[in-house]
This record gives C-alpha cells, structure tokens and sequence, in this order.
C-alpha cells in the first residue's frame, strides 16, 4: 500500500506530511482528499503536481483558497474545478457559471463581496432563476446586480 509505515488516514501534521513525500499516488490521493489537514499538507501536494491528486484538491472543500488559485492557474478541467470549490475565493469563482454552485458557495462569495442585504437578494433571485448547473458566469452577475442595486 505504501513505501511509508504511515497510514494516510492517521498521524501527526509531519507524518502525513512525510507520507506525502515518501508514499505512493494513492497514499497522497488520499491525503488530498482529507478535510481535518494544515494548509501545509495541502501545499505539498499541489507543488508534486500529480494529476489526479491535483483534481482531489480542487474538489475537497477542505482546501485553502490559495491552493484552489494556484490548481487553477493549470488551466483546462482543473481550473474549472477549483472555480467550482466551495471554499474558492470570490475572484475565482467570477468565471464560473452561476448555477453551477452550491447555495452554500454563493453565501460564501456574497459574503467575500460585502454585499448589502439588497444585494444579497438580488443574486440570490438570479441564483434561484439560474440553470442548474449553468447560467451565466457569476462574476457577470454580480457585477449586474451592483449596478442595479
């Protein structure tokens, strides 16, 4: 299972990280997708760079939003996922369809945004009216509504 007498599933912050150094592909599959981590265990895995590892961080909302920047600055279907990440900064996830979402990570990116209680329920109409998934890119909408609003 792997080159470390580690478990992917247990051990302090240096053993996991250790782990991700010494293990195999699955051992850091499975670290990546891990929620209880430091943003240091995440780092590591985004800078050895393998692709489905890379793809587990851009979807485990666990992952920090500089980590999501940086897995989408690869572009193609990795930045689309990191875009899509709940824990996404705001800016990321202008780019990215609407509907496409979790009620969740638009609270999020409304409350990165500062919005004001009108704005809120702006785009939270336009979310609820919005393809699911689909629609038009948020950051457009959001724009739409600061203008309106």
């Amino acid at each position: 299972m792997t080159n470390s007498s580690s478990d992917p599933q247990n051990g302090s912050p240096q053993q996991l990280r250790d782990l991700a150094r010494t293990g195999d592909e699955h051992d850091r599959w499975l670290l990546a997708g891990r929620d209880d981590v430091d943003s240091d265990l995440f780092i590591l895995l985004a800078e050895i760079g393998e692709e489905d590892v890379l793809v587990m961080l851009a979807r485990n909302t666990a992952t920090p939003g500089p980590v999501l920047e940086l897995l989408s600055e690869r572009g193609g279907v990795l930045a689309d996922e990191a875009r899509l990440n709940t824990n996404a900064p705001a800016d990321l996830k202008d780019d990215s369809p609407i509907g496409s979402h979790s009620a969740h990570s638009i609270g999020l990116y409304l409350d990165e945004r500062q919005a004001t209680p009108s704005q809120r329920r702006a785009l939270n109409r336009e979310y609820e009216r919005s393809a699911h998934p689909g629609g038009r890119r948020l950051g457009e909408v959001w724009e739409q509504v600061r203008s309106r609003v």
